[in-house]
């Protein structure tokens, strides 16, 4: 779960998680929302991951959701944020479906998956691929309409999971869906992708990097840290933490007081990308070397270290932080789409 708790839950407080302000990120202020910064929101999602990974990675979908809520219509806004700003929208991005045009609405049939959070969430996003238009499409449904399957098997990020969302025969009006722009019209919320679960990665390495610290603060310089292979590798191994975090700080800064990055352009935005993918894969290097400044018993499954490890790898994984796609859209931005 985390670097400050020991036990993994099989889910997390749904009234805990709306208390902490996360899940307001990008709600628009009309409805109770603040004028976020995507530096601030990135920062905060670092923050919440520190002391707990999962958490941290539901605030970080909740940004990404929010702003893709944005841009539905703004029916469906009033729909997810009329009574109140703290609504868990959750799903993915990816095409996993399609719909057929049924009168006025959508009949949609599709999955949303991994979608963490479904055991919290209000609203559910999917993308679909709009028959008749042949228009890829995004959707959004209320969680009550959706059949949820507990299909989540890694091993971390247990309490924020990832199961799926099957969207059977669902009716979408109008004003709940939105045809997305051709492709590479979507880069900017891609980047917020990148950028918010890069930031849940390097918290989460963060909190176990603190820990190690408390760690080294409270025995001082006796017992095992008196060895000098010992205090060697655990200086290197907090170092490397620290570079995530600092290539990440990098990435931050360089957006400045921007709520939007749309006019970032796309070279500025796929090197920013590329630090925060470099921060992740520095922060999933300095874990099991975190764990060796702790010793055999850091490995013990209910260890806050070993729930780091297994949150931090199991993060590293999504998608939008695969390196190979960042090379591609940097190489793309450098030289143009073939």
């Amino acid at each position: 779960m985390s670097a400050a708790t020991s036990e993994a839950p099989a889910s997390l407080d749904p009234a805990a998680l709306r208390s902490t302000g996360v899940l307001r990120a990008f709600v628009p202020e009309r409805f109770g929302g603040r004028r976020d910064t995507a530096s601030g929101v990135a920062r905060r999602i670092a923050d919440v991951a520190s002391w707990d990974a999962d958490a941290g990675w539901l605030a970080a979908v909740a940004a990404v959701t929010n702003l893709a809520v944005t841009e539905l219509p703004d029916g469906a806004q009033r729909e997810v944020w009329g009574d109140g700003p703290d609504v868990l929208v959750v799903g993915t991005l990816a095409p996993q479906g399609a719909g057929a045009p049924a009168g006025d609405d959508l009949l949609v049939d599709a999955v949303s998956s991994p979608a963490s959070g479904l055991d919290s969430a209000d609203w559910v996003i999917a993308t679909v691929l709009d028959r008749g238009t042949g228009a890829p499409t995004r959707v959004l449904v209320p969680v009550a309409d959706v059949r949820v399957e507990a299909t989540w098997n890694a091993i971390g990020l247990l309490g924020a999971r990832g199961d799926t969302a099957h969207l059977e025969s669902v009716r979408v009006p109008g004003h709940r869906r939105r045809p997305l722009p051709p492709a590479g019209g979507g880069a900017p919320l891609t980047f917020f992708a990148t950028l918010c679960f890069g930031a849940a990665v390097v918290g989460a390495a963060r909190g176990a990097a603190a820990a190690v610290t408390t760690a080294v603060d409270e025995a001082g310089p006796a017992g095992r840290w008196s060895r000098p292979d010992v205090r060697a590798a655990t200086s290197a191994a907090l170092r490397r933490a620290h570079r995530a975090d600092a290539l990440l700080e990098g990435a931050v800064a360089a957006l400045g007081a921007r709520t939007a990055v749309d006019a970032l352009g796309d070279r500025a935005r796929a090197l920013a990308a590329d630090a925060v993918i470099g921060a992740v894969q520095e922060a999933e290097r300095a874990l099991p070397e975190l764990i060796g400044a702790l010793g055999p018993a850091a490995l013990a499954p209910d260890h806050p270290l070993a729930r780091a490890l297994a949150d931090v790898t199991t993060g590293a994984r999504h998608t939008a932080l695969s390196g190979t796609k960042a090379a591609l859209a940097h190489e793309a931005a450098l030289f143009g789409r073939p």
